[in-house]
Formats: C-alpha cells, structure tokens, sequence
C-alpha cells in the first residue's frame, strides 16, 4: 500500500520549477548586470546584444545557465538527494512506485 501524499507531488513540482528557473537564470542576471553597468531588468539573453555584450560571452553565459539546470535537476538528484530534487526533499515525498 502507497502512503497518500497529497498534493505533495504538485507543491514540490511547482517549487521546483521556481528554485530551478531562479538557479538556472541566475548566471545570466548576473553577468548581465556586471558587462552592461544596468540594473534594468534582464527579460531574455537578448538583450545582451543590445546592451553591447560580445556573442562570446553570451554564448557563455547561456552554457553557464545549462550548467547551472544541471546542477539543480541531475547532479542534485543524483548526488546530494538520491532520487529526490530539493522540492521533493522540502515536500518529503518520495515516488515508492514498485
């Protein structure tokens, strides 16, 4: 018999869609705010080019954003919470399909 969790399985996909957005964003907010001396919100990796940052660095800072995606879904699950994202290790749940 499966424990019943709720909307366990939904809190913890919806806190992981915002904490993996905010991480994998980051380095682009970052960068952004560091080449172009702006503190204009950034909506997209577009506008770098319009703020004169070089294609190199943009290019850089998108492969820097997957990283950082990677870290959060793969590497995480993988390594620090066997099985588990930090939404559902903040949620406690835990998928005990067979």
């Amino acid at each position: 018999m499966q424990p019943n969790y709720g909307n366990a399985r939904v809190l913890a996909s919806i806190f992981d869609w915002v904490v993996g957005g905010i991480v994998s964003g980051l380095p682009g907010v970052v960068v952004y705010a560091i080449f172009s001396g702006s503190s204009k919100p950034m909506t997209s990796l577009y506008v770098f080019e319009d703020a004169g940052i070089g294609r190199n660095i943009t290019l850089m800072t998108s492969l820097l954003c997957l990283a950082f995606g990677f870290l959060y879904y793969v590497v995480i699950p993988w390594r620090v919470y066997p099985g588990q994202t930090i939404g559902k290790k903040n949620y406690a749940y835990q998928d005990c399909t067979p």
